[in-house]
């Protein structure tokens, strides 16, 4: 064997054991990059499994979002229908109130006529009465002349039946005309106006208080007033009560007993039942 052959040969071993060794380095470099890339390939499936789980969450979240959007929604919708039903009824109840307060103003001019009326009938009675007083003023001096003399007796007789004639009819007159006053006084007291017995007394200045009690008193309603002489409150005078809450007309208080700060009246109208403490009075609406 030559010495170039021997060289070779101890080559061709160094070779074969530097192939080995590169060999035992490569497989065990491929079961490191085995295990990377199984743990690479277990964090990308973990990565994976978190952003689905992230993804469901979010499309939960929108769902539930969504959800409580269209419940809200509702909400608002029967919120503002609620808005529209109260707007409808505050506008009804304007429409009553209006109409309230035009009935009660059509009643006291209706009261106003029916109180010019009882006072033109009471002028027209006081008239027939002053031409009665005449007549029979005239009626005495005929008799009168009639016992003093007896000269024209047929012509003084014929003038006496005249007279007694129209006497009569003046009577009847009278009769109807106090007829027509009672009727008109009976109207006017039932709707809590004018009474002929009691004439109103107006105050220069309104005067206005409030109801501190009420009694029922042998089947008449008495409040007593916290307003009395000191406030210029005279027998007689009228208050109008009033609900303070709705504005409505209740009845009207007539002054019987006066204190200097307060007074006691009797209760007519309408809702005297309704007239309680605290309750307003005026005596100008």
């Amino acid at each position: 064997m030559s010495a170039l052959t021997k060289v070779f040969v101890v080559l061709l071993v160094i070779c074969t054991m530097l192939f080995a060794a590169s060999m035992v380095v490569f497989v065990n470099h491929v079961e490191d990059f085995r295990a990377a890339r199984d743990q690479s390939v277990a964090k990308e499936l973990a990565q994976a499994a978190r952003a689905q789980k992230a993804e469901d969450d979010a499309k939960s979240a929108r769902d539930t979002l969504a959800d409580q959007m269209r419940t809200d929604q509702q909400r608002v919708d029967s919120i503002r229908a609620d808005l529209t039903a109260s707007q409808g009824r505050e506008a009804d109840l304007n429409v009553q109130v209006t109409q309230s307060k035009n009935d009660l103003a059509a009643r006291e001019a209706h009261i106003t006529q029916l109180t010019e009326a009882l006072k033109s009938a009471e002028d027209q009675t006081n008239k027939w009465q002053i031409i009665i007083q005449e007549v029979r003023a005239k009626n005495d001096e005929l008799v009168a002349k009639y016992r003093d003399a007896n000269v024209n007796i047929t012509e003084l007789t014929a003038k006496l039946d005249a007279t007694e004639s129209q006497r009569r009819w003046l009577e009847e007159q009278l009769t109807d005309s106090k007829n027509s006053v009672a009727e008109l006084h009976r109207e006017i007291a039932a709707m809590g106006g004018y009474h002929p017995e009691q004439q109103p007394v107006e105050p220069d200045q309104p005067i206005n208080g409030v109801v501190k009690s009420i009694n029922l008193i042998d089947g008449f309603w008495w409040a007593t007033i916290n307003v009395g002489s000191a406030d210029n409150v005279q027998r007689g005078m009228k208050f109008n009560c009033i609900n303070r809450d709705t504005g409505d007309f209740l009845g009207i208080l007539t002054v019987e007993s006066i204190q200097p700060n307060e007074c006691i009246g009797k209760l007519e109208g309408p809702k005297v039942a309704d007239v309680q403490r605290g309750t307003e009075v005026r005596t100008r609406l």
